[in-house]
């Protein structure tokens, strides 16, 4: 996958029974190439194996990323990493 065009970062906390309807509605509504990047606090957070599950799935546009300081830096840089 190239460079997309657009990154939407989408905060979480404990969404994993929503995060999968989100998901759905997010990649049928937008049209643009993008890249999606759902940010988390702890390895707890009950979103992170949704997510997993999506990317697993063979979802190359969805991104897991835990917050930090670094990671804070590097959103939307995914192809310098």
């Amino acid at each position: 996958m190239g460079r997309s065009r657009l990154s939407i970062v989408i905060p979480v906390y404990n969404e994993g029974d929503n995060f999968p309807g989100l998901w759905k509605e997010v990649s049928e509504l937008i049209k643009a190439d993008f890249t999606a990047y759902a940010v988390y606090d702890f390895e707890e957070d009950n979103t992170v194996p949704a997510i997993r599950a999506i990317i697993d799935g063979g979802e190359r546009r969805l991104r897991c990323v835990q917050k930090s300081a670094r990671n804070a830096a590097c959103l939307g840089h995914h192809d310098r990493l």
